[in-house]
Order: structure tokens, then C-alpha cells, then sequence
């Protein structure tokens, strides 16, 4: 009998499958991924049972445990949703026998591919209602610790096959103190776990769970015995993303490639199933001698995004090996090997720095003392530094004529051929104030590292692309053997780096007419956060408008938007808020993260808030993913990244956006940075998000977030 279709299966049926008697697990190994894979739908065997009211949606009998999954047959595909005793799988997907199906399927037009029949406008709206009254009545107590659904003893604790050699997970009476767990040393796994078998997910949520493929039943056997982890498995990539990864399992592929999407589209994923892809080829096999190593090269901006993604290629197969040399770094660190020893102990700064005031401002001393162009108003000299590290280094400018010519477009400040000659001059004395104290601009380094850069890599994947200016992508680039062996993936509405990024200006050598590729469907976010943010980057100059045409996939709570009139009243609510939000998402505190604007802000907010949480501040430098608490760091350091549950803070007037000088042109151009960093922070939720505002000064920027989108908390 053939073996046509295949198996998936959604973290919360692997996690019940983890626990099941082992006979059960057994069935499942043996016999019950043996029959699904060739004939799921075979109701002539009285274990198999299409589910009433549903389209596809089955039951597979194991003694007393049922086996929920839905037969996708497009895909060929069949997805393990739901695995337990019957009377409890029943009641946690809301199936009554004889009634009709659950009202949050009925309320989710994402979902009706599910039903047997299509709710009419008024059941669905009727649905919607009810899902929402009882949304309100199960809503926790935020304010008290709530008693946990089932006690946790010694038996409970050997019945879900959960250790506690510290014997401080029995006895845990409330919802508070199963939180505390993480920071008295429990794992993030087995509290997840805990929160799961307390709080079961109804059908909608697992429906809308990410599945992940099992290719056979020795590997599912490898999964249940503990030899492989869940996140090894790869993800069941949509109907873009899949294509585009195969081009990667064949010999030779040549591009270059530009994968665009919006947050949440998976665009960092599909880079690294790409490397999956090249590095699979040649790993495991006997080192040739007459055949060199395949050299991949990945690099992005951020050192968080970085370290995230080398944690996923190892859980996807990709590691050390005599043929394959796959080095993930972020590209400031990349530009130190190209450097001179001398340009390696020149101490770099940024453009808003001390140093950088004091210098710029001696250089329009020297070049322009009169002030005719330059130097009249304070903020002159951020000007200058922006231009300069962004525009003449940052482009990789040589040539005055060359600065003259150049089109500026979306710089703010717009400047006559004699103010840009001056500015030229400006800038050649600020270089050599710059070599004087041993200094140099951040973005030096990779015009430094570009000129001694040379062709060593077979593949160059870019992350992230328009955070780098042209120079350093040009540096990128010229590390590729080939330019048709890169790799780009961008989203230019999440620019927060200078954000005028041209495709043609970065190198000639790059032509993607062709070769694009845009991902329009959002894996991460909620169809409610997603519309209560895009209108964040409404009308903002230079929006890439087909990143911000996402379909949505997930539907959940409504972004929530809170006034507080003091710093105190802030981490009151923090606390309050976070404890509802980690319960009702089945997270441990480790899954949420807490964003502001400035290093300062993230060290008062950690350390106000409460020891069970474990909250520590970080750097993008030093964003540790797997400390047992709630993190707080910057907006800035959170690229590329998600979590269950964000709070983004500070929305408050003069803090962010901050006070910006200049002219109109430039506070413009600077809130529109800012507005991009809002959209960034907001969109690294998946579940829930909370932005909060100061009700004494409340930020612009909250004109954004509309009352019909946003559920104000008191």
C-alpha cells in the first residue's frame, strides 16, 4: 500500500503525545502514522470518523484516547492537531456530538475552510458576540493569584511524566507562583508544559498552530524517546516559501535572489532553510580532498538577530562539518577581519556622540567660521554627522562631483550645489580630525573592510538589508565568489538605519529584475495586532507598499493601548498586565519582552520590576534569548526578533518620538525614523501587545492607534 500523504503536527499534539502511556505512543509510531500515511480518510475502519459539522476534520480511535487531524488535500497533507482521553480532547476542541461546531470557528472567517457549511453574516456575527461575552467572563483577575484548574501534586506531576528533583514545582497552589517557577530554576519547556496542561488551547488556537513535518516513523519514534527536539523537524512552509527553498536543493543555484516580506513573513526562515538546503549536499559525506569546502556565509545588522539565527541552524540539522563551513556573524563584527591593526584599535563612534559633536563642530569652525552655510544654529552639527556617515561614507562616495550629483531623495534637508561643496570641505577636515584621535565613524569600518575585502565565500546571505548602508552591502558582496551567489532578504518599511536604501546605487553587479521574490503572508503577528499597527506607517514617505499587503493567517486579542500619569502607576500596570497576558498565552515570562526607546529607560524598568519575573535589562550585544525571565531592551535591539507577548513603553511627548532640531525638513525625516522604529517594535509581537503611554504628555505618535482597533486598559 502506498504512502501518499504526509505527517504533521502542531506543538500541542506533540507535547500531549510526549505524555501519553506508552502503548498509546506506541499505536501512534506503529500502526497509527503507517495507516495516516497511506489512507487517512478510510472510515470503512471503525477507527477512523470524519467529525460532524467539519470539513475535514477526523478522529482516529486508540483504546480510549482520540487523535484529532485535518486532512489538507491540496498539500496532500494530513496535520495532527489534538491527542487525550476522549471525554478531555472533546472538551478542549469544544465538539459536543450532535451539536454544532464550536462558536470560535464559527467567529473566525480564517478558519471556515474547516466548516461543512459557511456561516451566514448573521451566525458569524451572532458568534462573534458570544465569543466575545465569553472571553469577558473567563478574563482573570489581574490584580490576585488565581487557584490552578488541577493541583499539582507528586501524582500529577508522575501522570504527566514532568521531574521535580528540586521538589519545587508540587505543591504550587496559584497561577502566580506556577509563574514564579522559571525564576526558582524550572526550564522554560517543563513550565511551558505545566501552562499547557493547565490551560489547554481550544481548537481555534491549535488550528492556527505552526506544523511541522514528520518525515517517518523512526523520527517520530527519535522525537517521543527524547533523541530529537520538536524544532528539528522542519516547518511546513506555504506554497511561496516552498518553491523558493527548492531552488536551493539543486546543484549550482545561481541568482542573486532579493526576498522581500513584511514582518512576520518568514523572510529570516526562509534564508536559513535556503543554507539547510546547500549545506545538506555536502554534510555527512567522506572530506574530498580534490574538492574544496562549501564556504556560506550569513551576516545581518544585529547581534540578537545574529544569535538567533545560528541557535535555529543548529536546530535544523545545519552544524559543524568537514565539508561545509557555515559562519553566522553580524556584519560589524565581520568588518574586524578585514581591517589593519591600526584600523582595528581606532576607536569607532556614532554619529549623535560626544566626540562626534565636538569634532564636527571644530571641522565647521575651520571650513565655514563666518557661518554662511553652517554652524548658526546648534544642531547644525547632527546634521552634518547624519550626512556624512550616512550619505558620503555610508554611499561610498570618493569624489566631490559625486556628492554634488547625488540624489538625496528622502534625506530631509534638501541642499544647493554651494552648500554641498562646503559640506564636502566640512567633511575632508572631519576625516582628518577623525585620524588625528584615533577615531573613526561606525560606518568607516566597512568602507575600511570593503577595500581590503576579498571573494572567499560561495554563498553571502544579507538579513535584514535595509538597515546596511550601499557600502557595507557592497562589502557584503564583494565577499561572494560571485555576485550571483547572494542572498538578500529586506523589507524597506522596517528601515531604521537611515532607510533610503536603492537597489541600483548598492552594486551594479546586482540585477534582481526577475530574481524577486515578495512573501505577503504573515506568520507571526494576529490579524487584530497587524491592523492595529499598519497604520503606523500611513502616508510615511517612501513605504514599500506591497511588504505592507499581508495576508494574515492568525486572529487573537486586540492590541491594547493604556495612559499612565506617572512611572510608578507604569510598572503597576506592567506587572498587572503581564501576569493576565503570560496566563491566557501559556507562557512563562521568557516569552515576553518589554521595548523602549533608551538603554536608561530599559535599566529602571527592569529593576522596578517584580523578582518573580526575573526581568533583566539587556544590549543588543548581550541579548541573552534563553534567560529564564522577561527581557527589556531597546527597540532597536528587538530587529528581526518576536515574542508571545511585548509592551512597548515611553510613548510619551519629548521621549519618543524625541525632541528633534533643524529644519522642518529634518524633524521630518527624523519622525519618520521613529515612526518606522514604532512599527518595528509593535510588529514583534505575535500574540499580545500592549503599548503605553503617558496620560500627562501623550507621545504624536499614539494619534495613530485608532479607538476601533485598540482596546483601551484602565
Amino acid at each position: 500500500m502506498g504512502q501518499d500523504w504526509k505527517v504533521a503536527i502542531t506543538p500541542e499534539c506533540a507535547g500531549q503525545l510526549g505524555i501519553a502511556p506508552r502503548k498509546i505512543q506506541k499505536r501512534v509510531q506503529k500502526q497509527v502514522y503507517q495507516e495516516l500515511r497511506s489512507s487517512p480518510d478510510n472510515h470503512t475502519r471503525g477507527n477512523i470518523k470524519k467529525l460532524a459539522n467539519f470539513k475535514d476534520l477526523w478522529r482516529y480511535r486508540i483504546d480510549d484516547y482520540r487523535l484529532i487531524y485535518y486532512l489538507d488535500r491540496t498539500a496532500k497533507k494530513v496535520e495532527l492537531f489534538k491527542l487525550g482521553p476522549r471525554d478531555k480532547v472533546y472538551d478542549q476542541i469544544g465538539f459536543t456530538p450532535g451539536k454544532g461546531p464550536p462558536i470560535e470557528i464559527v467567529a473566525n472567517p480564517n478558519l471556515e475552510h474547516y466548516l461543512e457549511k459557511v456561516p451566514t453574516p448573521v451566525e458569524r456575527g451572532q458568534a462573534i458576540i458570544e465569543v466575545a461575552a465569553k472571553g469577558q467572563a473567563k478574563s482573570l483577575d489581574r490584580a490576585k493569584a488565581t487557584e490552578l484548574p488541577e493541583p499539582i501534586t507528586k501524582e500529577w506531576l508522575d501522570r504527566h511524566k514532568i521531574d521535580d528533583p528540586g521538589e519545587v514545582i508540587v505543591g504550587t497552589h496559584t497561577d502566580s507562583e506556577l509563574l514564579a517557577l522559571e525564576h526558582k530554576g524550572v526550564s522554560t519547556a517543563v513550565l511551558e508544559k505545566i501552562l499547557n496542561l493547565q490551560y489547554p488551547l481550544g481548537l481555534a488556537a491549535v488550528l492556527q498552530a505552526p506544523v511541522r513535518e514528520i518525515p517517518t516513523s523512526e523520527s517520530l519514534q527519535q522525537f517521543v524517546d527524547g533523541e530529537r527536539t520538536l524544532e528539528s523537524f522542519l516547518l511546513d512552509l506555504d506554497e511561496t516559501q516552498r518553491p523558493f527553498v527548492r531552488r536551493f536543493s539543486h546543484d549550482n543555484p545561481i541568482g542573486p535572489w532579493l526576498l522581500k516580506g513584511g514582518p512576520g513573513s518568514g523572510k529570516s526562515t526562509v534564508a536559513l532553510y535556503c543554507i539547510r538546503e546547500l549545506a545538506q549536499r555536502r554534510m555527512g559525506s567522506l572530506p574530498n580532498l580534490n574538492e574544496p569546502k562549501l564556504r556560506i556565509l550569513f551576516t545581518t545588522y544585529t547581534h540578537s538577530l545574529t544569535n538567533a539565527s545560528r541557535h535555529l541552524l543548529k536546530q535544523i540539522g545545519v552544524s559543524d562539518d568537514p565539508n561545509v563551513v557555515c559562519n553566522v556573524v553580524n556584519t560589524d563584527s565581520l568588518y574586524g577581519k578585514y581591517l589593519s591593526r591600526e584600523q582595528q584599535r581606532t576607536q569607532p563612534i556614532g554619529e549623535a556622540s560626544e566626540e562626534a559633536e565636538e569634532l564636527i563642530k571644530k571641522a565647521i569652525a575651520a571650513v565655514d567660521p563666518a557661518g554662511r552655510y553652517f554652524g548658526r544654529q546648534s544642531h547644525d552639527w547632527k546634521f552634518i554627522s547624519s550626512e556624512v556617515s550616512r550619505v558620503i561614507i555610508g554611499e561610498g562616495l570618493e569624489r566631490i562631483d559625486d556628492y554634488v550629483a547625488l540624489d538625496r531623495k528622502g534625506r530631509g534637508r534638501a541642499l544647493n550645489k554651494n552648500q554641498r561643496e562646503m559640506l564636502w570641505q566640512i567633511y575632508q577636515v572631519l576625516v582628518d580630525e577623525l585620524q588625528s584621535a584615533d577615531m573613526c565613524f561606525y560606518v568607516q569600518r566597512a568602507a575600511y573592510a570593503l577595500k581590503a575585502a576579498r571573494a572567499e565565500y560561495d554563498y553571502v546571505f544579507i538579513d535584514e538589508a535595509q538597515d546596511l548602508t550601499p557600502v557595507a552591502i557592497r562589502f557584503c558582496v564583494a565577499l561572494a565568489k560571485a555576485p550571483e551567489r547572494v542572498f538578500l532578504t529586506a523589507d524597506l518599511n522596517q528601515a531604521i538605519h537611515g532607510g533610503r536604501l536603492s537597489w541600483q546605487q548598492v552594486a551594479t553587479d546586482l540585477k534582481f529584475t526577475g530574481r524577486t521574490t515578495i512573501l505577503r503572508r504573515n506568520f507571526r503577528s494576529t490579524s487584530e495586532i497587524w491592523d492595529g499597527i499598519a497604520p503606523i506607517l500611513s502616508g510615511i514617505d517612501g513605504a514599500d507598499k506591497e511588504t505592507l499587503c499581508e495576508e494574515m493567517v492568525l486572529h487573537g486579542e486586540m492590541p491594547e493601548l493604556a495612559l499612565t500619569p506617572s512611572f510608578d502607576d507604569t510598572i503597576t500596570l506592567i506587572r498587572q498586565w503581564l501576569h493576565n497576558a503570560l496566563i491566557s498565552e501559556r507562557v512563562p515570562p521568557s516569552c515576553a519582552v518589554v521595548l523602549c526607546y533608551t538603554n536608561k529607560r530599559c535599566v529602571e524598568i527592569a529593576e522596578a520590576l517584580p523578582a518573580n519575573l526575573n526581568a533583566i535589562a539587556m544590549v543588543s550585544k548581550k541579548l541573552d534569548l534563553e534567560h529564564p525571565g522577561v527581557k527589556v531592551t531597546t527597540m532597536s535591539a528587538s530587529k528581526g526578533l518576536e515574542f508571545p507577548v511585548v509592551i512597548v513603553v515611553g510613548l510619551c511627548e519629548g521621549e519618543f518620538p524625541r525632541r528633534s532640531t533643524g529644519t522642518q525638513e529634518d524633524r521630518a525625516a527624523s519622525e519618520n525614523e521613529q515612526r518606522r522604529l514604532f512599527f518595528v517594535a509593535c510588529s514583534r509581537a505575535m500574540r499580545r501587545l500592549l503599548v503605553v503611554g503617558s496620560s500627562e504628555r501623550p507621545s504624536p505618535f499614539l494619534k495613530y492607534l485608532s479607538d476601533e482597533d485598540w482596546r483601551r486598559v484602565d
